[in-house]
């Protein structure tokens, strides 16, 4: 699974039923398209499977790798340290003075600190049985090894290279169990009368008072008219909602059944679509058009399906 982007704060939620134990490789799996940064921080090209490298500072997070850092503690008494610095002074001889420049050590304030030793996660060349170069951290135990220093290495590579693939360490896919999407029902596809689809949508629209359910039927009717090549309705806290696929065209349309509420008309595909929370749909600014439903409704919706 790929990560992008230039920071996470947490791995948790990006590796759903991986188990315990499981052995997890921060990976760049791509390391052609970075040869310019891969040289930046110390690599030599071509790769070679082997060549291995502290990455040079670039950043914080590599600063930190390399350096490491200090914890400073602002809640004790401060003390007195010592500094070199590059200072000028006179010195009198007789009624003459004497002008010197050199390294002089002066003392200043500061709070207590303690030494934070750098990682110092060195990135590697290694090759896959296919041939297939990689640049790699060091693998870790999920949820058994330090999780720091796994978020740290992730972050390591995300501030390298704006990518970072968690590999197994045989450089495979990390597989979890099966997920299954529960939040949609898909209907069977086909051009199939309005009765029968009617009759399934009964669930979705048995919620409604009588009169609700007529205005509801209208519109989902009038959908079914434009000839979709699915349907499918909202299980669980998408309740209420359905969705008509008209993937010729690249087109879905979600319906809300609620009382003063949208229709949204989204050019993205299916899965992805499915994949997105409420919120995501409803607030993301992802639909294309979002259209209230009143008087130009109708002429509205016709032209955001079929142009």
């Amino acid at each position: 699974m790929r990560i992008t982007g230039h920071r996470v704060r947490t791995l948790d939620r990006r590796l759903p039923g991986v188990a315990a134990g499981t052995s997890i490789l921060p990976t760049l799996a791509e390391p052609d398209q970075h040869l310019a940064r891969l040289e930046e921080v110390g690599f030599r090209l071509p790769l070679q499977v082997g060549d291995t490298v502290l990455p040079a500072v670039v950043g914080p997070r590599s600063r930190f790798n390399a350096e490491g850092g200090e914890q400073v503690h602002r809640d004790q008494d401060m003390e007195q340290a010592w500094q070199f610095v590059w200072a000028r002074w006179i010195e009198w001889h007789g009624p003459y003075q004497q002008e010197n420049w050199g390294v002089k050590s002066r003392p200043y304030w500061r709070y207590p600190r303690t030494p934070i030793l750098p990682p110092s996660v060195s990135l590697r060349v290694a090759s896959a049985p296919d041939g297939q170069l990689y640049v790699v951290t060091e693998p870790l135990r999920f949820g058994v090894d330090d999780p720091e220093l796994l978020l740290h290495e992730v972050n390591l590579l995300l501030e390298l290279f704006s990518e970072c693939d968690l590999l197994s360490q045989d450089l495979a896919p990390l597989v979890g169990p099966p997920t299954r999407q529960l939040n949609w029902e898909v209907l069977p596809a086909g051009n199939r009368p309005w009765a029968d689809i009617k009759r399934e949508l009964a669930s979705v629209t048995g919620f409604l008072s009588a009169d609700q359910r007529e205005v509801a039927e209208y519109r989902l009717r009038l959908m079914h008219s434009f000839g979709p090549d699915f349907q499918a309705y909202g299980r669980g806290g998408f309740r209420g909602y359905v969705v008509f696929g008209f993937e010729d065209r690249g087109v879905y349309v979600l319906e809300s059944l609620y009382t003063g509420n949208a229709t949204y008309v989204f050019g993205t595909d299916w899965q992805r679509l499915s994949g997105l929370t409420k919120a995501e749909i409803i607030n993301g600014s992802l639909a294309e058009h979002r259209i209230i439903h009143q008087r130009d409704w109708e002429s509205r919706l016709k032209r955001a399906i079929l142009g």
